[in-house]
C-alpha cells in the first residue's frame, strides 16, 4: 500500500498469469487507483466485474473512482445496483448503506439536491450516527446552504485525533460557507500539516487568502494545487475552482488577459463554480460588453440567488 507502483508492477504479471482470475484485477485496480491511474483502475476493476460478476467489493470500489473522476450519472447507475445487494462491504457496512450513501454523493454531483435529500431521508436510523453518514449529511448541508449544520455535523470528525484531511479540508469549507473565515484558514493549514499536496485544503486555502486581499500568496497556494492536481484523481470540478480562483488573483494583480484565459476555462468546465461567469464578466467588463452581459447572465441562471446576484444584476441594468 506505501508503495502503489512496486504493488501495480506486481499485480501486473499476477494478471498476466491468471488473466481469468478476478481478485488479481481487482487488487490492481485498487493499487492503479491509490497512484493515481484512473484509467487503468477503472479498466482493472471493470475487467473484474467481467469475469467476476458478483464480485461487490470491485463494484464497491469502481464506484468510488466513478465519483473521483466525476462520472456521476454511472455512479448513480452503480450504486442503485449495489444497493440492492445483501451483505457487508469490507468496511463492514452493509452494501445497501454504500449503494444509498454514494447515490447521495452522484445525485449531489449531478446538482440533484433535492433528491440526494430524499435518499439520505431514507438510511435506516440506527445508521444516522455512523461517521460516515455525518460525512454525508454535511455534503448535503453545504449543497443545501446550511453552513451552519454542516458545521455542526463535521467538527466532531474533525477534531476527532486522526481525522483524515478530506474531512478536515471539508470541515474547512463548512466553516468558510458560515462566514468564519479565520477558523476556516486555521484548518486547511492544519489539513495541509498532515498532507502537504492535499488538493481541497490548498484551494481551500487560497480562497481564504484571496477573501484577504492576498492574490500573490493565493498564487503560490494554486501552483501547488495546480501540481497536486495533475497526480490525483480528483473530479474536473476541481480544476475548475482552480482555473476560478487563478482568474480572481489575476484580477486583483490587474492582469485581466490572464483573468479572461483562466476564466474562460473555468467555464468551459461544466462543473466549475457559477462564480467563474461572475469574474469573467468582471473581467470582460472594461473589453466586451456584450460578451461580459452574457457571463453576468449566465451566472444568474446558474445561481440566481447567489452571494454575487445582486452584484451581477447591477452589473447588466
Amino acid at each position: 500500500a506505501r508503495e502503489p507502483r512496486l504493488a501495480i508492477d506486481a499485480l501486473e504479471r499476477v494478471t498476466a498469469a491468471a488473466p481469468d482470475e478476478a481478485e488479481g484485477f481487482f487488487l490492481l485496480g485498487r493499487a492503479q487507483r491509490m497512484a493515481g491511474e484512473a484509467e487503468g483502475a477503472e479498466e482493472a476493476f471493470g475487467r473484474a466485474l467481467e469475469l467476476q460478476p458478483t464480485h461487490s467489493e470491485a463494484r464497491v470500489m469502481l464506484g468510488y473512482l466513478l465519483l473521483d473522476t466525476g462520472q456521476f450519472e454511472e455512479a448513480d447507475e452503480l450504486y442503485q445496483e449495489l444497493a440492492r445487494r445483501v451483505g457487508r462491504s469490507g468496511t463492514g457496512r452493509s452494501y445497501a448503506l454504500v449503494g444509498r450513501l454514494g447515490r447521495v454523493e452522484a445525485l449531489l454531483g449531478l446538482g440533484r439536491v433535492e433528491d440526494a435529500k430524499v435518499q439520505l431521508e431514507n438510511v435506516r436510523e440506527s445508521d444516522r450516527e455512523l461517521p460516515t453518514v455525518k460525512l454525508v449529511e454535511a455534503r448535503v448541508a453545504l449543497a443545501d446552504g446550511r453552513p451552519g449544520d454542516a458545521v455542526s455535523a463535521l467538527r466532531p470528525l474533525a477534531q476527532s485525533e486522526g481525522a483524515r484531511p478530506d474531512v478536515i479540508a471539508l470541515f474547512g469549507d463548512a466553516l468558510y460557507a458560515a462566514n468564519e473565515t479565520r477558523a476556516a484558514a486555521e484548518v486547511y493549514e492544519r489539513a495541509l500539516g498532515i498532507d502537504e499536496a492535499h488538493p481541497e485544503s490548498l484551494l481551500g486555502f487560497a480562497t481564504v487568502l484571496l477573501r484577504g486581499n492576498k492574490a500573490r500568496e493565493a498564487g503560490e497556494i494554486l501552483d501547488r494545487a495546480a501540481a497536486a492536481l495533475e497526480a490525483r484523481i480528483r473530479p474536473p470540478r476541481l480544476t475548475g475552482q482552480l482555473y476560478t480562483l487563478r482568474g480572481r488573483a489575476a484580477l486583483e494583480d490587474g492582469d485581466e488577459g490572464a483573468a479572461r484565459e483562466a476564466l474562460r476555462a473555468a467555464t468551459e468546465i461544466e462543473t466549475a463554480p457559477a462564480e467563474a461567469w461572475f469574474y469573467l464578466g468582471e473581467a470582460l467588463a472594461g473589453a466586451n460588453s456584450p460578451e461580459a452581459r452574457q457571463a453576468y447572465e449566465t451566472y444568474l441562471e446558474k445561481a440566481p440567488e447567489g452571494p454575487l446576484a445582486s452584484r451581477a444584476r447591477r452589473a447588466i441594468r
